[in-house]
């Protein structure tokens, strides 16, 4: 990774018990930037004694906004950005295996693939892209070079919980891969809500995925030099 600035993402908020243990595993990366997403407990206080690049946001502006407020600060300088949760499921080695493959095999983007996925509406989310190949489009562990932000400009203007840029990138035929990852079991409830609210919210994202998308996606055809 010598001629790469690689710099990783992460939105946290009221991530306390797990962040420094999440920044202290990313030690290959050149810089990290944390996005506080508004944290009424330690996570700020504890990201101001660590290295880090810290955005804080003094009120909740949600997941998209803060991804995409860490994405648009980290590709100013960088060469591959990579987003990554602060709850302590994702792992460090898959990561850096995921940056390596980029960098090995000059893939634009590469998308981490769960081995299950926990709610319904992430199967359906996941059935409608398949087809661009995308396997997996809610997880979190995506790695993006930096010709695949530029040529949009922006990471989200949809708020589709993460997934806007990886849906260009394959409708635009940039060089993907889909890489499997795991996943370590999360001891508190999800940032994301119960199921009844994380449902509602998925389920609101892929309509508004499916409502600007769809004739795009409906009329894919791979490059098959990709």
């Amino acid at each position: 990774m010598r001629n790469y600035k690689v710099t990783a993402v992460i939105p946290a908020k009221n991530e306390e018990t797990t962040i420094e243990r999440v920044i202290k595993s990313l030690d290959f990366v050149d810089e990290i930037i944390v996005v506080n997403d508004g944290s009424s407990d330690n996570t700020l206080c504890i990201l101001r004694q660590t290295d880090v690049t810290v955005i804080n946001n003094p009120y909740n502006i949600g997941y998209d906004s803060s991804l995409s407020k860490g994405v648009d600060l980290a590709f100013k300088t960088a060469n591959i950005v990579f987003t990554f949760d602060a709850d302590g499921q994702h792992n460090a080695d898959d990561a850096k295996s995921m940056v390596e493959s980029m960098i090995e095999k000059d893939y634009d983007l590469v998308l981490g693939v769960r081995k299950s996925k926990p709610r319904l509406t992430e199967h359906v989310f996941a059935y409608f892209l398949k087809k661009i190949n995308i396997l997996d489009p809610l997880c979190g562990l995506k790695v993006y070079r930096h010709n695949v932000y530029e040529s949009t400009g922006f990471f989200d203007n949809l708020q589709s919980i993460g997934t806007q840029l990886s849906i260009e990138a394959s409708l635009r035929n940039f060089k993907i891969c889909n890489h499997h990852i795991t996943i370590n079991k999360r001891k508190d409830t999800s940032r994301f809500g119960i199921n009844i609210i994380a449902n509602y919210k998925i389920g609101k994202s892929l309509c508004i995925i499916l409502m600007n998308y769809w004739r795009r996606i409906h009329g894919y055809k791979k490059n098959h030099d990709k």
